[in-house]
């Protein structure tokens, strides 16, 4: 099948706790922003109300069933990236999602892929704040924002000293404190705790 465009962005690079997650959003036909923003505005994912970020995956989702979109959702937890580091967490996630596009025998070249700011070049073309300049990284960056939001407030259930329903694994003031207090579970990146634990 042949693919217009593939946005690609990631979410969770900063946090001390939980995983990272890319998406590659893959539009199948050139769409309209003001199918997902009525005020045609593009905007980063993080610059987004939940509630906005929640109606345009709504509208992710409808177009999905229409067969118009789709998106790959890939991730590396924190045991991966404390063993390997970020960098290698990314490459092996693009490595990934090419083999996957090739069993799905989605059509895509070197120009389909649209990738937001610091993700490796060897992959596609990569925009400084490209989610405020084309869409299909825009969507990238909601789904991944949401699908990662929604893991974290699950994982809070289990967890529910640390306040990943709100913070989402950063390292906010009372996350600090309660890895201190309580110390850390297998969802806290060690690497990127050495500060804190101290």
């Amino acid at each position: 099948m042949k693919v217009f465009k593939v946005g690609v962005d990631e979410v969770g690079r900063g946090p001390v706790a939980g995983p990272i997650i890319f998406c590659f959003f893959i539009s199948f036909e050139r769409l309209s922003v003001f199918d997902f923003f009525e005020d045609g505005v593009l905007r980063d994912s993080k610059k987004c109300s939940e509630k906005i970020r929640q109606k345009v995956f709504s509208k992710i989702l409808m177009y999905q069933k229409q067969k118009k979109v789709d998106y790959l959702l890939l991730s590396r937890d924190a045991s991966f990236i404390d063993t390997y580091g970020m960098r290698a967490a990314t490459i092996s996630i693009f490595e990934e999602a090419l083999i996957l596009f090739r069993k799905k025998k989605l059509e895509v070249s070197f120009d389909n892929f649209l990738l937001d700011g610091a993700l490796p070049s060897c992959y596609g073309n990569v925009f400084i704040k490209g989610d405020e300049k084309f869409l299909e990284i825009s969507l990238a960056s909601i789904t991944a924002k949401v699908s990662r939001d929604l893991y974290m407030k699950e994982q809070a259930a289990f967890f529910p000293l640390y306040g990943w329903e709100k913070n989402s694994g950063y390292a906010t003031k009372g996350h600090r404190e309660a890895i201190v207090k309580y110390g850390i579970t297998e969802l806290h990146r060690k690497t990127f705790l050495q500060k804190i634990l101290v």
